[in-house]
């Protein structure tokens, strides 16, 4: 019988962003909301559900955006999930970034979506989410030994000639 090893978890459909590939930044603010005390009651359902090294990811919308979102992120760490999120990732600071990796958060995935800061906040919908987001993987990378960063890339046709030069700017 197979049992799952990993729970992706939408809090709720709201965003910073206006992205054109997306349209949870147009959800009402008050719906789709999980109740926070239902995370942490979730919390104890998915460790006899998942199996192996349990892991929850953590998406919207944007998480961060989540009232007491370092909480839950410490209350699944504590719990012994490794804990993951998907952000756009113009919300971290550094102080963010510090706090998220203290509660245990162990991987996130940044969006981004080109090395041209002009196509990257086209596709994102606001201007400045590209310096944003390279300041958030600089600031979590000063905690690379406890955390994995990652980007996540839509691909679209108004990006498919960067790919090439996107995947090598964020190897380099």
């Amino acid at each position: 019988m197979y049992r799952p090893r990993i729970c992706s978890i939408e809090l709720f459909r709201k965003c910073c962003l206006r992205c054109r590939m997306c349209y949870m930044w147009n959800a009402k603010e008050e719906t789709d909301i999980i109740d926070e005390n239902l995370l942490y009651d979730l919390a104890d359902q998915l460790q006899e559900v998942l199996i192996g090294e349990k892991e929850v990811v953590f998406s919207g919308g944007e998480p961060l955006l989540y009232e007491n979102i370092v909480n839950i992120v410490e209350a699944y760490s504590q719990k012994g999930f490794k804990v993951g999120m998907a952000s756009n990732g113009v919300l971290i600071n550094k102080d963010m970034a510090g706090q998220l990796v203290e509660a245990g958060l162990k991987n996130i995935q940044l969006s981004f979506d080109s090395s041209s800061k002009k196509t990257h906040d086209f596709l994102r919908g606001v201007d400045g989410a590209y310096e944003k987001v390279l300041k958030a993987a600089e600031y979590l990378s000063s905690h690379k030994d406890k955390i994995s960063i990652c980007a996540q890339t839509v691909i679209s046709g108004a990006n498919i000639d960067e790919i090439v030069d996107t995947i090598k700017f964020v190897r380099d």
